[in-house]
């Protein structure tokens, strides 16, 4: 294999993630602040009535896991008719800056978002044809093959819009998406981490399979530049977090059916 180093292989990151925590959202009263100095902050969404609610052609079944007998936040998961596929021989990646720092290759399609983070130099190799990131460990060492949004340099050279990451690793979603698991509907599988649901797909789909519970945006303030969907129990008042620091649930209220204990 040759692969050709470029001393310095110029790249020019697009500045933000479109969109934000709170487009398409409506909401139910004003931040509301629970946690240490800095606070984690929270807000009620309104959400569409049943009958209203918009579900996506690959969602099969919008879940809920409320993490019982753990203080964890309750995390969502999806059953698919179809597992969406983002860009699929179209250059839609970017590499763009999340949070202050962060660097990662995002791509961004229908309200869905994937994102992986490997902030190294990449490096042209003349055989694959590819610019390619140093070896690393996420996702197994897996490999993704990936086609740039060819109006950045140094992706604009063309035919020369190819990235091959080399064990990139998952993160957090940017603000304004919220980490689904996934598997088939109809197959007996594991479910699968790295689909990042925009919340205002979230919130218009949520209500269809979880008429009377409620939803909040949770900004936390150990990670600022997250804001994500929180499910709120129909038993509850508030987010989790809060109900266990006011002591209104407590380890084993919520039984592992998801259901409140007697």
């Amino acid at each position: 294999m040759i692969v050709v180093h470029s001393p310095v292989i110029k790249e020019v990151l697009t500045p933000t993630i479109e969109g934000t925590a709170e487009e398409g959202l409506e909401f139910d009263g004003e931040w509301q602040t629970v946690g240490n100095k800095d606070g984690t902050l929270y807000r009620f969404l309104k959400l569409p009535e049943p009958e209203d609610a918009v579900v996506p052609d690959w969602m099969h079944t919008l879940e809920v896991d409320w993490m019982a007998r753990f203080s964890n936040p309750p995390m969502f998961t999806a059953l698919e008719n179809f597992h969406p596929t983002l860009g699929k021989d179209k250059p839609l990646w970017k590499r763009v800056i999340v949070g202050k720092v962060s660097k990662a290759w995002v791509i961004q399609e229908n309200g869905l978002l994937k994102i992986h983070y490997h902030t190294h130099q990449i490096t042209w190799d003349e055989e694959r044809h590819a610019y390619l990131t140093p070896k690393s460990e996420g996702y197994a060492g897996s490999e993704f093959e990936i086609l740039m949004d060819p109006s950045y340099p140094p992706f604009d050279e063309p035919g020369k819009n190819k990235v091959i990451l080399r064990g990139p690793w998952h993160g957090c979603p940017p603000a304004g998406f919220t980490s689904v698991s996934t598997k088939p509907h109809d197959k007996d599988t594991c479910y699968c981490f790295g689909l990042e649901v925009q919340n205002k797909v979230i919130a218009n789909a949520f209500p269809k399979f979880f008429p009377g519970h409620g939803l909040a945006l949770v900004t936390p303030s150990y990670a600022p530049r997250m804001a994500y969907l929180e499910p709120i129990h129909t038993s509850w008042y508030s987010i989790k977090r809060v109900m266990f620091n006011d002591k209104a649930i407590r380890y084993g209220h919520i039984d592992a059916n998801n259901q409140p204990a007697d």
